[in-house]
């Protein structure tokens, strides 16, 4: 729910937190970097996936690690640890996900936490994207992460072989259908802060058009392409022909995807700005 989203960034960026898949954690040298990393960024909450060691190890592996609490899957495939200014309960628990309800002793809101270690299998993929859509309509503020096994665009891919857009078409429409907002990944932290709001330019600096590029062009460029290579065709029916189109077709989806995606998180955007300054406005989008 759009109520939600502010109450979610705020909580979820003051949680220093690290998501790593581990390959095993039954080795000194594993406990001894993970124990370095939260030393040095004060983290408080971990989950690790892909562990290689059964659920009798889960006492053990916090300890070490200076811990208090930790959760895991039946299967055994993701941990969680944190300290004891958190209440963390099991939502619902899968072989690929754990999602989990985060009360944190400062905050006055909770929020749900999914950690993800998706299988490679696509046929698996499929039940558990339905299962993420599940969980997103729980009516609790949601942060879905982890490993995906699965890229939403070319741009994401180095090296391997050509990446293929029906993998990503099923990953796509999850996180259209449950209305979610990519933060993105990479080695350097995110941090929102309210304070941003304020400032006159937060809507054109966040939604930078020479960052984002001009998508009006974009999806111009790519639905004359798609004509023109229909067309083509039409006169000169080619296997090669085809497979542009395919391509062509996939690129076009894609930039639509990411159209909608942008209108939605800049309409979140003027939303916590207006909420703020404007009580009428918060109360007419709750009715809505």
């Amino acid at each position: 729910m759009v109520v939600h989203l502010r109450e979610l960034l705020l909580c979820s960026a003051m949680i220093k937190s690290l998501f790593w898949n581990a390959r095993g954690v039954d080795n000194a040298l594993m406990i001894a970097r993970l124990g370095k990393l939260k030393r040095m960024h004060h983290i408080s909450l971990i989950a690790l996936c892909e562990l290689l060691v059964g659920r009798e190890h889960l006492d053990v592996v916090p300890r070490k690690l200076g811990f208090p609490f930790g959760v895991s899957n039946d299967e055994s495939r993701i941990w969680l640890f944190f300290d004891a200014e958190y209440e963390c309960d099991i939502a619902v628990a899968s072989p690929q996900f754990l999602a989990v309800k985060i009360t944190h002793s400062y905050f006055q809101c909770s929020f749900l936490a999914t950690f993800i270690h998706a299988s490679c299998a696509l046929d698996e993929r499929e039940l558990f994207w339905q299962q993420l859509l599940r969980v997103s309509q729980m009516g609790v503020p949601t942060i879905f992460l982890g490993d995906f096994n699965v890229i939403a665009s070319a741009e994401e891919k180095k090296g391997g072989r050509p990446f293929w857009f029906g993998e990503a078409d099923s990953f796509l429409n999850f996180t259209e259908g449950a209305a979610l907002t990519d933060l993105g990944s990479g080695p350097h932290s995110f941090r929102f802060l309210g304070v941003w709001r304020s400032h006159g330019e937060f809507i054109n600096v966040v939604w930078n058009k020479e960052v984002f590029g001009n998508i009006t062009d974009r999806i111009r460029e790519g639905e004359e392409w798609v004509l023109a290579l229909e067309g083509s065709l039409e006169t000169n029916p080619s296997e090669e022909g085809e497979c542009l189109l395919t391509q062509a077709q996939c690129d076009l989806k894609e930039t639509l995807l990411r159209e909608a995606r942008y209108w939605r998180q800049k309409a979140c955007v003027r939303w916590l700005k207006e909420w703020d300054a404007n009580t009428r406005f918060f109360h007419a989008q709750v009715k809505q």
